[in-house]
């Protein structure tokens, strides 16, 4: 790109100088010929702001340090004792001016602002700001240049930056793969069973940490779904992206059986060498959104990693969900289970199970009472008959 800079953007600023004999000292705003309580700042832009002063009280300094404490203002404001001078600088550059309505017995001195001019491969540019964009190139106007020898800019992809997003991204995807193969192959204790509250009651903390680690362990073992999940994240980093381009083409391996999947970065310098040949193509293996409404699958192509990966970590995640009865956005193990989950259904199952058993005991119960009710008056008929014949034969 052929760029020339015809003008750097400044900012206006005014001067005003005090008029009668100095000193201005400790005189207040009011002694300075200052007639009203509210002074307006013009900006460049056409806007205004206000000030409220006490013109009995303040002074010139006190002015200055109430201009710039108020951040609305958008300027700046020096107070020179020794000159009796007093200047407002606009933070914004661009043509325009800044000034008081009002400065009591004081001569201004306004200077304009200006607006950046440069030339970009031909097209002139024109702005407040020095900031231009073109092109997704960021150009800051810093000197005024020569038209008859304007500054060529070459523009090279930032491959640096590049390979580090990969290997963060390496790194993030082997912790995740490595988790979700820790919960898969967990140990499972079915000896520690989830403690009651008495059982509690009896134990120290520690025991108690200690056992639920142990019950809790190996709750995902040869979980389905993880283990689904997993296969997809394989098979969706190792697909051809295109043909014959993939994560081994550019020098990116899966580690040997006992990484269980891990990504590796065999030759780093092959990895560069793509980057740099055609830093799209490699930026799109891995960002490449789907057309809308295609359901992805781990091995289509023209679909980029991280494209896959989001949808099928969204989707075991919702399975898990619905498995679980938790919600996805909370980890609060206290939250009541979502109504049309497995876990759900399966304490709905129990507690229906319960209340039929209990009905059924209740049944029992109510007919054994039945049959020793009959028993008893059935005994104690025989036992009054067994006494009036005592009786009889005595």
């Amino acid at each position: 790109m052929n760029v020339s800079v015809d003008a750097v953007a400044k900012s206006a600023y005014t001067v005003y100088s005090y008029n009668a004999a100095l000193p201005t000292t400790n005189k207040t705003l009011d002694d300075l010929g200052f007639a009203s309580n509210t002074i307006t700042i013009n900006q460049p832009s056409g806007g205004t702001s206000t000030i409220t002063v006490d013109t009995t009280k303040d002074t010139l300094a006190t002015l200055a340090a109430k201009i710039n404490a108020d951040k609305s203002t958008n300027v700046t404001a020096s107070f020179n004792d020794a000159t009796g001078q007093f200047s407002l600088v606009s933070k914004n550059t661009g043509e325009g001016q800044v000034t008081l309505s009002t400065f009591g017995n004081f001569t201004a001195d306004p200077k304009d602002g200006v607006d950046a001019k440069a030339t970009i491969n031909g097209i002139t540019y024109k702005q407040a700001s020095n900031t231009f964009d073109m092109n997704g190139i960021n150009f800051t106007v810093r000197n005024q240049t020569s038209s008859s020898d304007p500054t060529t800019v070459s523009v090279k992809t930032d491959t640096t930056t590049i390979l580090n997003t990969i290997k963060s991204f390496i790194n993030d995807y082997n912790t995740l793969i490595g988790t979700i193969n820790g919960k898969l192959g967990e140990k499972t204790y079915r000896d520690f069973m989830p403690l009651t509250e008495d059982e509690k009651s009896e134990m120290k903390e520690s025991q108690i940490t200690m056992w639920e680690e142990k019950a809790h362990s190996g709750l995902l073992k040869n979980d389905n779904i993880l283990s689904g999940l997993v296969s997809q994240m394989r098979i969706a980093t190792m697909a051809d992206y295109q043909t014959k381009t993939n994560l081994t083409s550019i020098g990116i391996t899966t580690g040997d059986y006992t990484t269980q999947g891990k990504l590796v970065i065999q030759d780093e310098n092959k990895l560069k060498e793509a980057i740099e040949a055609d830093p799209q193509k490699i930026i799109d293996m891995f960002t490449k959104a789907a057309p809308t409404g295609t359901k992805v699958t781990a091995d289509m192509s023209g679909v980029g990693i991280f494209q896959k990966l989001t949808q099928f970590t969204m989707t075991a995640l919702k399975q898990l969900s619905e498995k679980a009865g938790t919600l996805t956005t909370s980890s609060d193990t206290t939250a009541d289970f979502i109504e049309n989950s497995l876990l759900s259904d399966t304490i709905r199952s129990m507690k229906n199970r319960e209340t039929d058993l209990a009905a059924r005991l209740s049944d029992k119960e109510t007919q054994y009472y039945k049959k020793f009710t009959a028993m008893e008056t059935a005994i104690n008929k025989m036992n009054t008959q067994s006494s009036s014949l005592s009786s009889f034969m005595n």
